[in-house]
């Protein structure tokens, strides 16, 4: 039968006897790297396998009565963890009753924004679009010649497009909007080419040049989707709010974190988010691209390229995107 090994990897927490810790400043200690081996990959296996580990991993440092002192349980969300009825915290706390158990906060960060991505389509629009920019220049060394070669002719230092796909949702479509949006260093935002400018001008040229029905084809899209006043306004809300999503995210992943701080970091993110519909951070990207818009009749203008106001459809969106 074949086993099945993977490894958890174990922290805990704690406050010495008789010492009083100021500013939550509770040391952190590793406690162990979990070797674990199951004949099955099944929940049964696993959950048994994970209690048997962790109780072990105390013996080996001889704290046999651990339980007793045990105050919370964290970990990620999946129900192997903290499944209500089968549970490794259910099963603690058959031992332990007043344990409290705790779904990690930037793990329920990173859902809420997959979450986001489902539930608003212009959210999705934007993540296929950058993921579509990255695949036409991923994939075809010749297309990476000829954005730089473009770059070069605009006197640009262009930089590759980054993937939105990845274990981290917030950083991975953060940094490829970020630079996807990138404005020219002291330059104008509205006249100043810059990496949106040549990426558009990279994806006009393959809309005309290729050969490929299926490039050809996602360029005419992407040309004509980027061309919209729409989608380069919600980028830049967008690159707002996670700038505010990325502070929230490192409070989450501080060690000094207690729960107190970590929910009046949440308000404060909260809040900021609801302003930015009435009110963009003043010196942020929101504002210097709405500050800049100069409208002249039904086109305006960023990075040189002139952007029509037709607002962007969902239904005529790119329908045939070969992930």
């Amino acid at each position: 039968m074949k086993l099945i090994t993977s490894a958890e990897m174990a922290y805990f927490r704690y406050r010495m006897s008789n010492h009083f810790c100021y500013n939550s400043q509770f040391p952190w200690s590793f406690l162990c790297l979990m070797p674990f081996t199951s004949k099955l990959n099944t929940f049964c296996y696993i959950l048994a396998g994970l209690v048997q580990l962790i109780n072990n991993c105390f013996e080996d440092l001889g704290l046999k009565e651990w339980t007793k002192s045990t105050i919370g349980f964290g970990a990620d969300g999946a129900s192997v963890n903290l499944g209500r009825r089968q549970g490794v915290a259910s099963i603690l706390k058959r031992e332990v009753d007043h344990l409290i158990d705790i779904h990690c906060l930037p793990h329920r960060l990173e859902l809420s924004m997959l979450e986001m991505q489902r539930d608003c389509k212009y959210v999705k629009e934007v993540y296929d679009i950058l993921h579509l920019v990255w695949k036409t220049d991923h994939y075809s060394p010749k297309s990476q010649r000829e954005l730089k070669t473009l770059g070069n002719e605009l006197g640009l230092n262009v930089l590759k497009p980054r993937p939105v796909k990845g274990s981290r949702w917030l950083s991975h479509v953060s940094g490829a909007l970020s630079v996807f949006i990138k404005p020219i260093k002291d330059g104008s935002i509205s006249s100043d080419p810059a990496q949106y400018a040549a990426v558009l001008a990279h994806m006009e040229h393959l809309a005309v040049t290729s050969t490929n029905a299926d490039v050809k084809g996602r360029a005419k899209f992407l040309e004509k989707a980027m061309k919209n006043v729409s989608l380069v306004t919600f980028c830049h809300f967008l690159s707002a709010l996670f700038d505010v999503l990325s502070k929230l995210s490192f409070h989450f992943h501080r060690n000094d974190l207690i729960l107190p701080p970590a929910v009046a970091h949440l308000e404060e993110a909260k809040s900021s988010i609801s302003l930015l519909a009435k009110r963009p951070v003043r010196g942020g990207r929101l504002q210097a691209f709405l500050d800049s818009l100069s409208t002249f009749g039904s086109c305006s203008l960023f990075q040189g390229v002139t952007l029509s106001l037709f607002w962007l459809n969902c239904c005529i969106f790119y329908t045939q995107l070969n992930y």
